[in-house]
């Protein structure tokens, strides 16, 4: 168990919302915490099921970061949106989160009971009492979070009036609500966090309870197939997702996904990978794309905000402002293509080392479906890397043209799809061969 890291990813979770973004995004803190307790599920049942919970939590986080933009067009229509959006992603992160945190100190429980020892014994009591403060603060947090949208529930909807005051009496009041919310939320987080790393902190300190964890770690004999399909797996499902967030669509000159999810997929991706190869594949590009993002996501906001209701008729006049986000999209674009192509080798060797078993010269005269179907997915592995790449060539130059050839949009969006499939077949193929491999070894042996 690692404890720091542990702490460090539960950091993110603690954070008010402000309107319905979270400055610190939760799913990184969330994967981060699945990390920390990753040398841990496979001793411990509990902690597996934790660990899953967390991964799904993330899933939820993205999705709710990933839907902001376009649920904030649907709000200038009707505010009330804001309202069902928030509250529903706060009690699904309600429903996910306390089942995990239950499961995670059944984890610790287990061990405590496990590795008893007289003078060096982990109280069950107290680690139920942390856990039902940390389920305490999950709840108020989200449902914290979600209050200030209260106020555009519809008092009056008989349309007979067109006043927002009549209508969302509340509406007015929405700053000083969300601004009281946010201090409560602050407090309660500081206090919960002092106590929890207070707690952990004291934990880490038993000497004897995390030398018979590490113990039940070493002692446990992991097959090399499963330690194979632990990476492949959750690799090739975030080079999937990262495909498909690739797509370039933008609405009202706003962003569909995201630019940053790219770049941080493919750093998961890549972090994966690196535990199977014998040479290290650089994320270095990757991070340098996420950190360029970020800046390329607030200008992007921030121009088509004020610009896209005149750009489409005098781009002429705004172009000169409209330029510094469009540079900054190709030196994003750069790193991302650098990026893919660090991704498309480390799948090119992932597919030359662990995937057929009949890849050496001795069996090549008798397996030469096998062989083929290797050479076919190595092949593959190139051409979707040189595919991606040049998606996001084509997605720089739209953006570039996004007021003046608005068609372009609707091109990139279909193209991105065709590579996002091509990605799915390619990625199911290559654990299929994987998991072939290692089963005929086991079998062979």
């Amino acid at each position: 168990m690692k404890y720091r890291l542990f702490l460090f990813g539960l950091f993110f979770l603690i954070n008010p919302y402000f309107w319905v973004f979270d400055v610190l995004p939760d799913f990184i803190g969330l994967l981060i915490m699945a990390k920390a307790i990753r040398s841990l599920t496979d001793v411990s049942p509990s902690m597996e099921a934790a660990s899953n919970g967390l991964k799904k939590a993330a899933a939820l986080s993205i999705s709710q970061l990933g839907l902001t933009i376009p649920m904030m067009t649907l709000v200038n229509s009707d505010p009330t949106f804001n309202m069902v959006f928030s509250f529903c992603f706060n009690i699904l992160r309600i429903i996910i989160l306390i089942p995990t945190l239950h499961e995670l100190f059944n984890g610790f429980v287990y061990f405590a009971d496990r590795h008893a020892e007289k003078g060096h014994t982990v109280s069950t009591v107290k680690l139920k009492t942390v856990r039902t403060v940390m389920q305490i603060y999950i709840i108020l947090h989200s449902l914290l979070s979600a209050f200030p949208e209260i106020v555009y529930f519809k008092v009056n909807d008989s349309g007979m009036t067109e006043s927002v005051e009549e209508i969302y009496p509340l509406a007015p009041f929405r700053l000083g609500i969300m601004f009281l919310c946010a201090c409560i939320v602050a407090l309660l987080s500081l206090i919960f966090y002092v106590i929890i790393c207070v707690y952990f902190s004291s934990l880490r300190k038993k000497a004897e309870f995390n030398r018979g964890i590490t113990s039940d770690i070493a002692s446990y004999v992991r097959s090399e197939r499963k330690r194979i399909m632990t990476a492949v797996k959750p690799a090739m499902t975030c080079f999937i997702i990262a495909c498909f967030c690739a797509v370039g669509y933008y609405i009202d000159g706003k962003a569909l996904i995201p630019p940053y999810f790219t770049p941080i997929l493919h750093i998961a991706v890549i972090s994966y990978l690196r535990r199977i190869l014998d040479k290290k594949v650089t994320r270095a590009f990757s991070i340098v794309a996420v950190i360029v993002s970020v800046p390329l996501q607030v200008f992007s906001e921030f121009f088509a905000t004020e610009y896209h209701e005149t750009a489409s008729f005098a781009f002429s006049e705004i172009e000169t402002k409209f330029l510094f986000p469009y540079y900054l999209n190709i030196a994003y674009t750069v790193f991302l293509v650098l990026s893919t192509v660090c991704i498309g080798i480390a799948l090119y060797r992932v597919i030359k080392d662990h995937t057929v078993l009949f890849w050496e010269s001795a069996y090549i005269t008798h397996n030469s479906k096998a062989v083929n179907e290797k050479l076919r997915r190595l092949r593959l592995s190139v051409l979707l890397t040189c595919a991606s790449s040049l998606l996001a060539v084509f997605n720089c130059y739209t953006y570039g043209k996004l007021y003046s050839k608005p068609m372009l949009n609707t091109y990139a969006l279909l193209i991105g799809v065709i590579v996002g499939v091509c990605a799915s077949l390619l990625c199911s193929s290559v654990r299929t061969a994987v998991l072939e491999k290692y089963s005929t070894e086991n079998k062979m042996n």
